[in-house]
């Protein structure tokens, strides 16, 4: 069976995704995946692919197929909702046939983790389209999951359960126990995005799956909210430079000078000389939050 979502070159894929921003949309086929996953890497840098100009505008990602490698990228550039990343696999529940003891077959069901890639085009699998499919076998109601894939390509339990056995854990074996996420700080509050109260951690797809590394934006649109009100020199300037656009960090120094914030301004001037005056009003909110979390965390 052929990669019948297959594009024989870089600017059509990128036209196709610019049209659907957020969509994996199908890029040329590599003789190796080993190559697809090398082409993926210069796509978000446009590195000898004028196609995905300007730079940071697309994502790409190299998946196996039964041609080969399958390139797929889609736009994230421009303005619209947060993006939902791939997740490092696609957990499911299959049925899967049972005969062992002596004088017994029946059926049961297996968890089982699978690549989020279709093995027919590389295409995103139905990660966000798993449901419950709850069926009677030997007078008991048993539940498997059901999916269906954007490619179109449909995945059998037999083929999911071979391939089940061959696919390696994810890398590093994150469980949400000991998510690398649990030590960041914006955890320390509720995420208005998926509703993750503080010290929990951000879900996607409707709460069906943890983010294991990361947050949605909107929590760390609040944490950093939250620290720039706790330092009072950054909340001054912030708000100057909400009503003036175009601040510079020069007019941020002098009014917070003005203010009484002696040391944060001339901790500004160091920085302006350091950076041969290049620093705008708003990235010396970062530099004075920045320093007062050092401070905090008693660094000088």
């Amino acid at each position: 069976m052929k990669n019948r979502h297959t594009v024989t070159d870089h600017p059509a894929a990128a036209r196709r995704a610019r049209k659907q921003r957020g969509v994996w949309v199908p890029g040329p086929v590599y003789p190796t995946v080993e190559s697809a996953q090398a082409a993926a890497r210069r796509v978000p840098l446009a590195r000898g692919l004028t196609a995905y100009l300007p730079i940071g505008d697309f994502e790409a990602y190299g998946a196996r197929c039964w041609d080969g490698g399958a390139l797929w990228v889609r736009h994230i550039g421009g303005d619209g909702p947060d993006l939902e990343p791939m997740p490092q696999r696609m957990t499911v529940r299959v049925s899967t046939l049972l005969g062992n003891g002596r004088g017994y077959e029946g059926t049961g069901i297996v968890t089982v983790a699978i690549l989020p890639t279709c093995p027919v085009c590389g295409g995103p699998r139905g990660w966000d389209r798993v449901h419950a499919d709850p069926f009677m076998r030997d007078g008991t109601t048993l539940v498997r999951d059901r999916w269906s894939n954007p490619c179109g390509h449909a995945d059998m339990y037999d083929a999911v359960l071979a391939e089940a056995r061959r696919t390696p854990p994810a890398p590093g074996g994150l469980t949400p126990e000991d998510a690398p996420a649990l030590k960041l700080p914006q955890l320390r509050f509720d995420c208005t995005k998926c509703g993750a109260k503080a010290g929990e951690l951000c879900t996607s797809h409707k709460g069906k799956r943890f983010r294991l590394v990361d947050v949605h934006t909107a929590r760390t649109e609040s944490w950093n909210t939250a620290r720039v009100a706790a330092t009072p020199a950054a909340q001054i300037v912030l708000d100057a430079a909400n009503r003036q656009r175009g601040m510079h960090g020069r007019q941020a120094a002098d009014l917070i000078a003005g203010h009484g914030f002696a040391e944060e301004a001339a901790y500004l001037d160091s920085e302006l000389k350091i950076q041969n005056g290049h620093l705008s009003a708003k990235q010396a909110v970062v530099l004075l939050v920045e320093r007062a979390d050092a401070l905090a965390r008693g660094e000088s």
